[in-house]
């Protein structure tokens, strides 16, 4: 997966994320095609957002 050589806002909350010890990066793609795009998130605020059920794995 290709990283931003920087953080990039968090797309919840709209807060810088400079300090944040959880910051994650969320990559969108389209099924059919090439286009993507890259979010920045504090963990937490996307946990949040995530219907019941859901959670969020980082792998290794």
């Amino acid at each position: 997966m290709r990283k931003t050589s920087e953080r990039l806002r968090c797309c919840i909350c709209g807060g810088g994320t400079e300090d944040s010890p959880r910051y994650i990066e969320i990559e969108v793609t389209v099924a059919d095609g090439d286009d993507r795009q890259l979010f920045g998130a504090h963990a937490d605020h996307f946990e949040s957002v995530l219907a019941q059920g859901f959670r969020l794995e980082i792998l290794d």
